[in-house]
């Protein structure tokens, strides 16, 4: 019996060593943003060990990704059981998830179609749903769809749907085909949905493969808007309830390699800004105010990689373009932009931006200070025990910047919604690829070969024209981009917005509208209570305007110029004149 207990300790002490020994690399491995998504909400938290950490959900089933474990650490010699003891108690499994929001629309839509078209149950795991179509050819989902004996097909699809007077939202509408024109449709959207999946891979893949094999001197900044942080007060009265104020808060995970010990270390910072506008505007002022600590940070820094999701109007446009051909000359280093395929961009950012949030709503609960506006959070944060590095960027340095971004006509690069790796080659030149690629031909010394075997690599130029000073409106505008201010009719009457999303396919546009003030008429406008963003038509859209400019003490007014006011009023009769409205 003494020699069987001795037996079983020393198992066990074997055990606890090689679960020790391999407890890190699981868990970085389950940290990683293609293996889990951190929870954006400020209340998904878990203790672990006596502190608060974000709840992270795995991607796939935790036997799949053991499997996918062993492939990739083939040397490791970990059994599935150690494997699921080494699961941190706050990344939890897919079937722990509750309400998500923020889904990629194209593997929902996919899974919609799955589900209730094919009758296929596959849970809640994005992976699953990978797997089965790149299991399943064509011909086997026609199969399928043979077995089922239906003359009718029904299923449900988010898409854009009319809400009247011009307008549209995203709606979730149950649509039924006939059997055929449902074959139709599901190989259509299998084919779509497969080079969707495959540049999803390829993109968390190349990312993951920088950031380990990251050169010295090089710096990864993975950035994200953060949902805005609602101000309260521990005390509060009704009519504040209905009036609260909105802060901007926006991380950034730096990742730079330690020049004495040669490991990967992170920094957090998180922009605080009192402009609650998401737009490519706001990111070049957080970047004037980010570099100048990277530079500090990483004094031998060479080359910057930003890594961002695919947000027309905040990342992935012509303006950012434009700042990556121009990096060197505004911050003395070189760069480079990678996207995530669009729906795909969670990452460490939501986890900064959920633990900033959730410690400010902590402070005001026990009553210790007072959060008010974005000012009185900075102040907040600025002395709270923190890892996170927090900066102030005011709407004046914002406003400068959209002076700056502004000053040139730049030409659009056409494919823009295809581009997923940009780099910057000269001040009016921009090299760019469909997909990211770090192998060891593409990317040589720590330096960009556009001329390798892979091939797929583009130059474009960024042709620039001064504006004028003068406030115009363009009167016949052959094309709209992101970020353009433009005038537009819905529910009898013109409004003024800017442009930030365009649906390619359809030619519609998601415009996020000012309203009129009532105190200086239809010549001022103001942001709404709640924001206006909807999907308008092309037809509904009467011309492009310069920004109209803030007026007040506040400057939370903005007005136009009489001449442009005329003219929008000319363009809006003869539309009424013409739709009969």
């Amino acid at each position: 019996m003494a020699k069987l207990k001795i037996k079983e300790n020393y198992q066990r002490k074997r055990s606890l060593k090689e679960q020790g020994k391999y407890q890190i690399a699981i868990m970085e491995f389950l940290e990683g943003s293609d293996n889990s998504t951190t929870m954006p909400n400020k209340k998904d938290v878990k203790k672990v060990n006596d502190q608060q950490k974000p709840k992270r959900i795995l991607n796939d089933y935790i036997d799949n990704l053991y499997d996918k474990f062993r492939l990739e650490n083939q040397t490791f010699k970990v059994s599935r059981a150690t494997f699921y003891r080494c699961r941190p108690s706050n990344i939890m499994p897919v079937s722990f998830t509750t309400k998500r929001s923020c889904l990629c629309i194209k593997h929902q839509n996919m899974a919609l179609m799955t589900s209730k078209g094919l009758n296929e149950s596959l849970g809640k795991s994005d992976r699953a749903l990978d797997k089965f179509y790149y299991r399943n050819s064509n011909e086997n989902l026609l199969r399928i769809v043979d077995d089922m004996d239906k003359e009718k097909i029904g299923f449900s699809k988010w898409q854009r749907i009319d809400i009247g007077d011009g307008r549209k939202k995203i709606g979730l509408v149950n649509v039924e085909l006939e059997a055929n024109e449902f074959k139709k449709e599901l190989v259509k959207c299998a084919d779509i949905f497969r080079q969707h999946v495959e540049m999803v891979t390829n993109q968390y893949e190349e990312i993951r493969k920088l950031k380990e094999n990251l050169p010295n001197g090089h710096v990864l900044a993975q950035l994200d808007f953060a949902e805005n942080y609602t101000c309260t007060t521990y005390d509060e009265v009704q009519s504040a309830y209905w009036n609260k104020t909105m802060v901007t808060v926006h991380p950034i995970v730096v990742y730079f390699r330690n020049i004495e010990n040669g490991k990967i270390e992170h920094k957090s910072f998180a922009m605080i800004s009192d402009e609650l506008s998401h737009t490519a505007t706001a990111v070049l002022a957080f970047l004037r105010s980010l570099l100048p600590m990277l530079h500090e940070l990483v004094p031998n820094m060479s080359c910057v990689h930003y890594i961002s999701d695919s947000q027309t109007s905040q990342y992935r446009n012509r303006y950012i373009f434009n700042v990556v051909a121009e990096h060197v000359s505004l911050f003395n280093v070189p760069v480079s932009w990678q996207y995530f395929e669009a729906g795909h961009g969670k990452g460490p950012c939501d986890g900064v931006g959920a633990v900033a949030k959730r410690m400010a709503d902590n402070a005001v609960k026990r009553d210790k200070h007072v959060i008010q506006d974005a000012q009185s959070f900075f102040a907040w944060a600025s002395q709270s025990e923190s890892s996170i590095n927090y900066i102030w960027v005011g709407k004046e340095s914002i406003a400068i910047a959209d002076i700056d971004i502004k000053a040139t006509e730049l030409k659009p690069i056409k494919g823009t919604m295809l581009l997923h790796a940009v780099f910057g080659h000269n001040e009016s030149t921009i090299i760019t690829r469909e997909k990211s690629c770090f192998c060891e031909e593409c990317f040589v010394d720590g330096k960009l070969c556009p001329d390798s075997v892979c091939g797929g690599w583009q130059q474009h130029e960024i042709k620039s024209v001064s504006l004028p000073d003068e406030q115009t409106v363009q009167r016949e505008p052959t094309q709209y981009h992101n970020d353009d201010w433009i005038a537009a009719t819905y529910q009898g009457d013109w409004y003024i917005g800017q442009i930030i999303d365009i649906d390619l396919v359809d030619g519609d546009y998601n415009i996020s509208f000012l309203t009129k003030t009532k105190l200086r008429g239809a010549y001022s406008f103001k942001n709404p209570t709640k924001s206006d963003i909807m999907w308008v038509f092309s037809s509904q859209i009467l011309c492009k305007v310069d920004e109209p400019s803030p007026v007040g003490k506040c400057r939370r007014a903005f007005s136009l110029s009489l001449d442009t006011v005329i003219e929008i009023e000319r363009l809006f009769l003869e539309n009424s004149s013409v739709t009969g409205h």
